[in-house]
């Protein structure tokens, strides 16, 4: 029947990972994308490109970075560290109170949301769902834009 052959095959399959000394972190090392993969991953693993704007940018030049990312955030850079964020919502307040030409710099949020590129990738998924925060930027030791990772 289809039952004894699963239950044979699960009876196999366990006893040669038992055989082969077969452990969590081997499974994980062959199935990186799967749950135990992803436990023991690093945020650098898993970042996804991220437009980087100064903030003497323009509102015109974000628009068009924006329009061009699949995100719809940006990082503000300075002197390669990350100094704020501007996303779709900053950019229409801009827009509202100065216009194309206005810098990025007077919109941007000030205090974006940065996890260390070493951190575990479940422990930071666990903190930004908790929080509600749909993203946060991965940078490095020195507080350079690795990427962005989205929950």
């Amino acid at each position: 029947s289809t039952l004894a052959a699963l239950a044979m095959s699960d009876a196999l399959a366990v006893a040669l990972v038992r055989m082969r000394g077969f452990r969590a972190e081997d499974f994980a090392r062959l199935h990186p994308s799967g749950p135990l993969g992803r436990k023991g991953a690093r945020m650098r693993e898993v970042v996804e490109e991220v437009a980087e704007l100064g903030p003497e940018t323009t509102v015109r030049d974000a628009l068009f970075a924006l329009a061009r990312s699949a995100l719809p955030v940006a990082a503000v850079v300075s002197h390669g560290v990350l100094v704020g964020s501007i996303g779709e919502t900053e950019l229409r307040d801009a827009l509202g109170r100065g216009g194309l030409d206005e810098p990025v710099g007077r919109s941007m949020c000030c205090d974006p949301m940065a996890v260390s590129a070493d951190a575990v990738v479940t422990e930071v998924e666990d903190t930004l769902t908790k929080m509600r925060v749909g993203f946060a930027f991965v940078v490095d030791e020195r507080g350079g834009v690795l990427g962005v990772f989205r929950v």
